[in-house]
């Protein structure tokens, strides 16, 4: 029974470790590029996937949407000016 059961559960486990990898590198990529690389906008894209894994991919897009729109929404009311440093010896 066990060698049956293994023989079907062996390639579920793999698609389920291909398909965690998938997200995790593309939430990953869109952590990096707000966080790391100060672009806003991303979204990631992980694809043929279904069910929990694409209500998790949409729900890092929602928040990615939503930092992006703080970040900009803020930037539209706070004047800025670069500051240029002179430095004295």
């Amino acid at each position: 029974m066990y060698m049956k059961c293994a023989g079907i559960i062996r390639p579920l486990q793999i698609g389920v470790v291909d398909q965690f990898g998938a997200f995790a590198s593309e939430v990953t990529r869109v952590a990096r590029e707000a966080g790391t690389d100060g672009k806003l906008g991303g979204q990631a894209e992980v694809e043929d996937v279904s069910g929990t894994w694409k209500d998790s991919t949409d729900d890092v897009n929602v928040t990615a949407g939503n930092l992006t729109m703080q970040v900009r929404n803020i930037a539209a009311v706070t004047p800025w000016k670069p500051t240029i440093r002179s430095r004295t010896c």
